[in-house]
């Protein structure tokens, strides 16, 4: 079966363009665009550097990483990648500027009892 995480990227519109490509066959389940920036999202992904299309959305976020932080806002490459893998204490995060928000919420499920 393999380790399963949930892994999402929030990022700018150049950004993007270089995660489409990227990303081949490792088709996201979900992506949501704005009019400032864009959200790519996997579900129970087995996120694996090994696997080719994984390393190369890795690569990308290493390439997005070489810029610093006022370029990659002017050219509009910012992102913000965060992995929660099926352990609690399982987080990882990359990012190449402070513009882009992305965080974890974590909560009590009480979703199968009925309130009194």
């Amino acid at each position: 079966m393999g380790y399963r995480s949930e892994v999402a990227i929030r990022c700018q519109d150049k950004a993007f363009e270089m995660f489409e490509k990227a990303w081949g066959e490792l088709i996201p389940d979900k992506v949501f665009h704005n009019e400032n920036d864009h959200l790519i999202y996997w579900d129970w992904v087995k996120w694996y550097e090994d696997y080719p299309e994984v390393s190369a959305i890795e690569n990308v976020m290493s390439k997005l990483n070489e810029l610093d932080i006022d370029e990659a806002i002017e050219n509009k490459m910012g992102y913000k990648f965060m992995r929660l893998g099926e352990d609690d204490d399982d987080v990882e995060t990359k990012e190449n500027t402070y513009v882009i928000e992305l965080w974890m919420v974590r909560k009590i499920d009480l979703s199968d009892f009925e309130r009194r």
